[in-house]
């Protein structure tokens, strides 16, 4: 075999393979980058309530001791409340002085931090029933209010994922049929959470049982896809 042959024969080959080539690049020659969200509003079914007790004498220990009592008949009412999950914050010692900078008062503190069930956003009777039964012992009813429990939160975030991944799929066809394309692989997708929009939560101070309907709480989720489009054959 002549070398002008074999020098032929590679030029064929090496123009066969940059005409596949071509034809690939032709046929993907459009990247789409699209982002699209879904949102769900659904109402909360998780009551929070932060309650602060507090107590103030002369000796720090004192103050301590009254604090630990009321807290612990605080959880103590709380576990015997169906449904109800009680949990502690911080504990704080705080002091005031007199004229001369002489200590007069130990203030001590601690929070109590409440959750319970929610139907269509309302607490249940037993949630702000103990929350008014332990405003009358004297603790401070801070912050009223509701969230998506764990599960709640999940399953919302699973539909607006669902929502939004119709949505880009619809606008990626919208704009390949403009295009006079298809749509093709996706060659990457992203998969993020914009979290829950809480209703406003409420301040309650009056010793009786507090009345809340928060609103629904919005979750959302965005997609992000670099898509490739091919001509229609």
């Amino acid at each position: 075999m002549s070398r002008f042959s074999v020098t032929a024969r590679s030029c064929w080959l090496l123009a066969f393979i940059l005409f596949a080539l071509g034809a690939t690049r032709a046929e993907a020659q459009t990247e789409l980058r699209l982002t699209a969200t879904g949102t769900i509003e659904l109402p909360p079914d998780e009551a929070i309530a932060d309650l602060t007790v507090q107590a103030s004498t002369p000796q720090a220990a004192a103050a301590q001791a009254a604090v630990n009592r009321l807290m612990a008949s605080a959880l103590e009412a709380a576990r015997q409340t169906k449904d109800i999950t009680a949990t502690t914050g911080g504990y704080d010692v705080a002091t005031s002085s007199d004229a001369q900078g002489r200590v007069t008062q130990y203030v001590a503190s601690q929070i109590l931090h409440l959750t319970g069930p929610a139907q269509d956003g309302r607490p249940a009777a037993a949630f702000t029933d103990l929350v008014g039964r332990l405003q009358s012992q004297g603790l401070q009813l801070s912050t009223l209010s509701a969230d998506l429990s764990q599960d709640g939160r999940q399953h919302a975030q699973d539909v607006a994922i669902q929502q939004a991944l119709r949505r880009l799929h619809a606008q990626a066809a919208l704009i390949a049929g403009a295009l006079g394309e298809k749509t093709g692989v996706i060659k990457s997708l992203t998969v993020g959470e914009a979290g829950p929009i809480m209703p406003m939560p409420g301040r309650m101070m009056a010793a009786m049982a507090p009345s809340d309907q928060p609103g629904p709480v919005t979750v959302a989720a965005t997609v992000s896809a670099l898509i490739d489009l091919t001509a229609v054959k």
